[in-house]
């Protein structure tokens, strides 16, 4: 380290100090770790704790190695972005002229391109801070200065570029005045930054090798980030959008840029009528500019000679690359052309305003824009593919929204529409994407497990899919049905035979469920499972039966409502499925119990009754329990309990008690059987609680008894009282087995297998108790055949126990009890409020991350007391409810989203009580200001942004308290009506905001506070309010998503009305 210097913050900054500075800088790629790291630190401590950053002139004059002087510029983009304000004012004047002219001197001088950058995006940040203030002549003078060398306008440009991207960053710490006033400011500056980029543009064309391909494509490139500022009518009254295709859209070392120049336009829309004055020159500008584009492409890509996707195999690697950046600009200029302007287009045609020539143009130009889109929906690469499902997605959704209307029917709609979907479907189907996957895993006990599996993007690929295919198929199911018929045909003959192809085909069949109208798809359903039938007896090899017979199970499963009507049918369907239950292929047997379960979920009820259309002596769910061994002897134990829940779904269409006896018995008699034999093993030798297999079959047992509960519903009490007390005893016996061996070998002995196992127990009847309880649609049978023998047992043995061994299921199971009991637990909340209340908090309180799951159901235990039995709260001492309160309050500031809901969701439940408790003000006297200022200081913290919709609902009913008089009591000593709590709150409120926010004076604060109360009647405004806030203080982005959850939530409900109202669009809506 000696070798190394060091550089003294006390001692004055010369020449000799940037020798160090090199020193240090060039030591940070030493070979030596210890000299490496000492320079690191070193750096690190000069950055934070030297004024260097008045020193950068010296040292980027200075130093010998070019990283000290990019270190300088760092030093001096951190004071810019940190601490600017406090920066003298004839020193931020020096800084910014010494920075321009770095920046002249450097793109004369061609300097290294690292270095330029660096000092743009210095000069950049200045620019952000000063421009709209004391520097308003910035990019006057910037366009002006850069006419005088190509070097110096390049750079411009791309220091333009830079500002329009920090400028949009900018944009989203603005609240929505800043933002108008921003719009504003650009619109009036872009004259400038036009007239320079026009200026090049022109000149270029004028003089032709003159000016530099390098600054062309800058032009270029900025003036697309600055479109987006453009006034619209200034884009579409002038000659930019002819110039641009007429001269840059045919140069194949422009064209790529010059799309998303177009691009950016094509996103841009005037709300104009026809009567309006600007509607012709905006009409003919969007006619003119597809018309234009695709007659320049057409020059170089015939539209119906052009495959990209041919195209992008005969080239190398590099024109592979530039084609794959075109293709992928020209599909998104498409996309936001017909996304913006196609319905313009058809108002114009549909007005009969053109000439049958011009009408022709318009449509062969249409027809163009679809041939190049069908071209591009094959290019080999993912992310094309995605725009391009974009493209036919929002085209099927506008075609179906007008299918009604009368022009549908004429030449648009023969002579491009028609041909165009038929082919998009065409792409489509044998590129489906693949559904919702389910994996089989195993848990930390050693039992398999079901999960869904969440591709994120296959999933949301499929959607889009999916529905574009469904709209299509409203739209011409016909040709729907023809185009699948085609495709299976030649599955069927083995010229186009694969798995994934058979696959992707099976996905769309089923994508398309409840699209037609009930006679069609009976047609139409069974084709195509006779051909898939076929299909799978004659393939050879069990790997190509097993894929032909999984998509069979797929396409069955969508389509419930035609098994519904066709009791033949769906019977055939089951005992196949009972049959594909003994395959040996990996894959098939879950298949077939998932299609088993989906065919009970939607046509239970046909296995209860006796059809007429055949000799049936009986309901089909006898023969299916009769056979009940047999038919689950090759499954696994996961299937088995995805069988078990079908059985318990079939039979949940029963009313009669005598017959659901019957069948129950039935249909659990081998769980039965399992559970009673377990047990008395265990009887007569407790020593069989160590082995795996005992606890296992015990933990498979009640696990298959939740299954059954699961979808039998409240009817499953008649089984629950058959096991109930052995339930009991065995968790008993468990929990002493479990706490003898922790006593006897200490904590170590908690991840034994056999210990792990004997928790799994006690933690499945535990489920199987909230599975019931959620279920149990008469509260009284559990108060009094359960409820008692649940505390004593199951309460108790949580309190007694040590933490580590108390499980979350028990907090959960109390939370499910009174969400379901509601005042019926009342006589009972002594216990769950005292010990059991403490016993849990203990576990807790220590910090916020450690037990989630204990604490999530902690929570959600809170939340049912408060909205079930309130008065068991207001009848505890003052202390024992402040701890309530603490304890909610504690919640809501926790870091998990979800923890902090559940506190805000208990708090808005204990404020909506207290408005019909009579002695209400004793409660504000002694918590209102403490729930007000804490409730505040959460939501004024980005952390806890997420739930920002829950903070402005309760503040805003805090201060209307207050506002409309309803709390009648003074809030403090010093008060002496109820009239000046307003005063104090504002005071108080003041105090502390001005103390939290520096950056704000006690007149902002006061104005804040003060609008508050003003606008917490009007809860939009509230919110609006307080997020303005928050952004003014620079704590949030005004674009935060959770500032607009409300908004959201509305568009989703929307969204989803409107999805209802087509056939198919949303999954079961059709049955």
């Amino acid at each position: 380290m000696a070798s190394l210097p060091y550089l003294d913050p006390n001692a004055a900054f010369t020449k000799d100090s940037v020798l160090v500075l090199d020193t240090l800088v060039s030591a940070m790629n030493s070979s030596n770790p210890s000299e490496r790291n000492y320079s690191v630190q070193a750096l690190k401590d000069i950055k934070e704790h030297h004024n260097l950053w008045i020193h950068v002139d010296t040292i980027i004059e200075n130093a010998k190695n070019p990283d000290t002087k990019f270190f300088a510029l760092s030093i001096l983009e951190h004071v810019i972005s940190t601490a600017w304000n406090a920066v003298p004012v004839d020193q931020k004047t020096g800084i910014k002229n010494y920075i321009v002219r770095l920046v002249i001197d450097n793109t004369s001088t061609q300097a290294s391109s690292h270095f330029l950058n660096k000092l743009n995006m210095v000069l950049v940040q200045i620019v952000k801070r000063e421009w709209t203030t004391t520097w308003r002549t910035f990019i006057p003078e910037i366009c002006s200065a850069s006419k005088s060398s190509q070097p110096l306008c390049e750079n411009t440009m791309n220091l333009l570029k830079l500002l329009s991207e920090e400028i949009f960053s900018e944009s989203n710490n603005m609240n929505s005045n800043q933002k108008k006033q921003l719009k504003t400011t650009m619109n009036e500056e872009f004259s400038n930054i036009y007239e320079l980029c026009d200026w090049v543009l022109k000149t270029a064309i004028k003089h032709p090798g003159a000016v530099q391909i390098s600054l062309i494509k800058a032009c270029l490139s900025t003036l697309a980030a600055f479109l987006e500022w453009v006034p619209p009518v200034h884009i579409y009254s002038g000659d930019f959008l002819k110039f641009m295709m007429d001269n840059y859209l045919d140069n194949m070392q422009f064209r790529t840029l010059t799309l998303e120049c177009l691009t950016e336009v094509a996103g841009i829309t005037m709300d104009v009528l026809p009567t309006d004055q600007h509607f012709g020159m905006y009409s003919t500008a969007v006619l003119s500019l597809i018309v234009s584009s695709v007659s320049k492409l057409s020059m170089h890509y015939p539209p119906k000679n052009t495959d990209f996707a041919q195209l992008h195999a005969s080239y190398d690697s590099t024109s592979q690359h530039v084609l794959k950046n075109f293709s992928q600009h020209l599909a998104l200029f498409f996309l936001a052309y017909t996304q913006n302007h196609l319905s313009l287009i058809e108002k114009v045609i549909q007005s009969n305003s053109l000439s049958d020539t011009e009408q022709q143009i318009i449509i062969q130009a249409l027809a163009g824009l679809f041939s190049y889109m069908i071209s591009l929906t094959s290019y080999p690469e993912d992310e094309i593919f995605k725009i391009c499902c974009d493209f036919w997605h929002n085209l099927a959704k506008h075609l179906y929204e007008q299918k009604g209307l009368d022009w549908l029917g004429n030449k648009l709609w023969n002579a491009i529409y028609r041909e165009a979907i038929n082919e998009a479907k065409d792409l489509l189907i044998p590129k489906m994407a693949k559904p919702t996957e389910v994996l089989v895993s195993v848990d930390e006990y050693g039992n398999t497990i079901r999960e869904t599996v969440q591709d994120t993007e296959t999933v949301a690929l499929y959607e889009l899919m999916r529905e574009t295919l469904i709209y299509l198929t409203n739209i011409d199911p016909e040709e729907t049905e023809l185009i699948i018929m085609k495709k299976m045909a030649k599955q069927m003959d083995g010229s186009e035979w694969s798995w994934t192809k058979v696959s992707s085909l099976a996905y769309a069949i089923g994508s398309i469920a409840g699209a037609m109208n009930e006679n069609h798809e009976k047609r139409f359903l069974i084709h195509v499972i006779k051909d898939l039938l076929t299909l799978c007896e004659g393939k050879r090899g069990k790997e190509n039966k097993a894929v032909v017979a999984t998509n069979i199970m797929y396409v069955v499963m969508q389509y419930p409502r035609f098994l519904l009507n066709h009791w033949n049918f769906l019977k055939t369907v089951v005992k196949k499925l009972f049959e594909f239950m003994h395959e040996g292929h990996p894959g098939i047997k879950d298949m077939s119990v998932d299609t088993f379960l989906r065919i009970a979920q939607n046509c239970g009820a046909e296995f209860i009754r006796i059809h007429e259309s055949e000799d049936q002596r009986e309901p089909f769910i006898f023969e299916i329990i009769r056979n009940l061994s047999s038919t689950i002897s090759d499954l696994e134990n996961h299937q088995k309990l995805v069988f078990y829940q079908c059985l318990g779904q079939i039979l949940s269409n029963l009313c009669s008690e005598q017959e659901l006896n019957y069948h129950i018995t039935g249909a659990l008699k081998l769980v039965q059987d399992q559970w009673e034999k377990t047990l008395a093993h265990i009887s007569t030798n407790l020593q069989a609680m160590q082995d795996l297999e005992v606890s296992r079959s015990l933990a498979f047992c009640i696990k298959a008894n939740e299954s059954f509960c699961q979808t039998l519903g409240h009817f499953y009490y008649i089984q629950l009282n058959r096991i109930f007390n052995s339930l009991m005893q065995v968790y008993t016996t468990y929990s002493q087995y479990i706490t003898t061996q922790i006593a006897t070998n200490g904590p170590v002995i908690l991840n034994h297998a056999y210990i792990v196992n004997a928790r799994a127990v006690k933690k499945r009847i535990l489920n199987l108790l909230c599975c019931y309880t959620k279920a149990c649609k008469m509260g009284q049978i559990i108060i009094e055949n359960y409820l008692q023998v649940i505390l004593n047992v199951v309460l108790g043995d949580f309190v007694s126990n040590s933490i580590e061994l108390r499980e979350a299921e028990v907090i959960t199971l109390t939370a499910d009890l009174t969400n379901q009991l509601e005042k019926g637990i009342l006589p009972y909340m002594e216990i769950i409020l005292g010990l059991f209340l403490d016993s849990v908090l203990n576990m807790l309180v220590q910090d916020f991350t450690t037990f989630p799951e204990h604490r999530h159901s902690f929570f959600e235990m809170l939340k049912a007391v408060t909205a079930h039995c309130f008065q068991a709260l207001l009848q505890m001492p003052l202390e024992r409810f402040k701890i309530a309160i603490d304890t909610v309050l504690w919640a809501s500031k926790h870091n998990s989203t979800s923890h902090a809901e559940l506190g805000l969701l208990t708090l808005k439940q204990i404020l909506d009580n207290l408005l019909a408790v009579e002695t209400a003000g004793y409660f504000y006297q002694h918590f209102y200001m403490y729930i007000l200022t804490e409730i505040l200081a959460i939501s004024t913290d980005s952390s806890h942004l997420p739930n920002f919709k829950h903070h402005t609902f309760i503040l805003g009913h805090l201060f209307c308290l207050v506002e409309t008089g309803l709390i009648q009591v003074p809030l403090a000593d010093g008060i002496s009506n109820p009239e000046g709590n307003k005063a104090f709150v504002i005071s108080q409120l003041t105090g502390i905001l001005t103390t939290n926010f520096t950056n704000m004076n006690a007149v902002q604060i006061e104005a804040f506070v003060l609008a508050l109360f003003n606008r917490c009647q009007d809860h939009g405004e509230f919110k609006s309010t307080l997020r303005d806030f928050l952004v003014t203080s620079k704590e949030i982005a005004v674009d935060n998503p959770a500032f607009y959850a409300d908004d959201r939530d509305k568009e989703l409900a929307e969204a989803t009305r409107k999805k209802s109202l087509v056939p198919g669009l949303l999954p079961g809506s059709h049955y």
